[in-house]
């Protein structure tokens, strides 16, 4: 008797599997789901979050307050590295925060001042290795990003661009991010800076203040007001309080060797204008005051957010 259950289990599976009718084939279904199948050469990864790319240092209280000024044709860099160069990195989008900008009066101190009512600034991406300086002409993006007082909202002073689109590659020697000073109008030039021993205003004529004999009594000391000099396409020239300007962040580090940013110099009689790494221009303040805290080297706040491929 049992062997003729049994038998009669196996024609009803075999019936079920070779029927097309619906309670025949839920036994075939129900059956295959305790079958455990290995596929060859299948790999299963889980999508890598986005990392970000930012140089070390640290707020140092007023030291790091205002930020670095950013006038028309001044640039910095901050160079950046795979974090494995075994591995392939997207660049998904590039971070800037901008900086506090220095108060006209004592009563502007505490104001929220991480925006600029002239100027703009341009940012693009240059191969290069850290111990070279940034290479102006090259650029991995389509076009320069480009941050305007339009689009310069406060947010902390962090803002972000999107550049995931244009699938760009962080090379295996790194690349610096460099931001460059313009004028506010595609059209002007910058001529030079204005020292003024007044503010400026439309009742009085700039008084430039002479550096070389300033004309003050023993004791005495002159505040210095700056300004910048743009000209039009047509040749007038205007002076722009420098305090109107961008500024960029920028977080002090201990070490040099944790300095990896770049600053472009202007030419002088005895050199010509280029690239100067954050540790050399700080040399001559470490000399003069080797424990001042302002003389410590620094870092811009310029950042990479990447994907690993």
């Amino acid at each position: 008797m049992c062997r003729c259950i049994f038998n009669l289990r196996r024609v009803l599976l075999l019936v079920g599997l070779l029927s097309p009718w619906p309670g025949f084939s839920q036994v075939a279904t129900s059956d295959s789901a305790y079958r455990h199948v290995i596929l060859p050469e299948v790999a299963v990864r889980v999508h890598p979050k986005a990392r970000l790319l930012s140089a070390p240092g640290e707020t140092r209280g007023l030291y790091t307050s205002f930020g670095h000024k950013l006038l028309p044709t001044s640039r910095v860099a901050v160079w950046h590295g795979p974090p494995d160069t075994a591995h392939t990195y997207l660049v998904r989008a590039v971070r800037v925060r901008l900086g506090s900008r220095m108060p006209e009066k004592a009563s502007g101190m505490f104001a929220a001042r991480r925006n600029f009512q002239e100027g703009r600034v341009a940012l693009w991406l240059s191969p290069g290795a850290r111990a070279q300086a940034p290479t102006d002409a090259q650029s991995l993006l389509a076009q320069k990003l480009l941050l305007t007082p339009d689009n310069a909202g406060e947010k902390k002073g962090w803002l972000r661009f999107d550049v995931a689109d244009q699938r760009v590659v962080v090379p295996a020697q790194g690349l610096f991010i460099v931001a460059e000073g313009l004028t506010t109008h595609p059209k002007e030039t910058y001529v030079r800076r204005h020292w003024l021993s007044h503010p400026l205003n439309s009742k009085s004529v700039p008084q430039e203040l002479d550096l070389q004999n300033p004309k003050l009594r023993k004791g005495e000391g002159a505040r210095v007001y700056f300004y910048a000099e743009v000209a039009s396409s047509a040749g007038a020239s205007r002076l722009v309080a420098e305090s109107l300007f961008p500024t960029l962040a920028y977080r002090m580090v201990e070490n040099p060797g944790q300095c990896q940013s770049w600053v472009w110099r202007a030419p002088t009689l005895k050199q010509p204008a280029r690239w100067m790494p954050v540790t050399e221009t700080q040399t001559a303040l470490r000399q003069r005051e080797p424990k001042a805290t302002y003389a410590l080297d620094y870092n811009f706040d310029l950042e990479l957010e990447v994907e690993e491929l």
